[in-house]
């Protein structure tokens, strides 16, 4: 059974550290809203500062970037 463990973990392991996309991180193609980094960006709550086209994931994270865009922005 503790073969069976060690096994899992190893798999585990090898098969997130040499994938090509990170787990965690968004993406060109999917990416993760800056105010909520755990909700994924909506083009439907997309702003665009100084010439960046910024997907946030709903209205709430809409307004809390309009009042401190720099913080955000980054």
């Amino acid at each position: 059974m503790k073969r069976f463990w060690i096994v899992l973990v190893l798999l585990g392991y090898f098969s997130v550290s040499f994938s090509d996309t990170p787990i965690f991180a968004g993406g060109p193609d999917k990416p993760m809203c800056p105010v909520m980094s755990g909700n994924r960006g909506k083009e439907k709550f997309a702003v665009d500062y100084q010439g960046k086209h910024i997907l946030l994931c709903c209205g709430s994270c809409v307004k809390k970037f309009n009042r401190n865009p720099e913080k955000y922005a980054g």
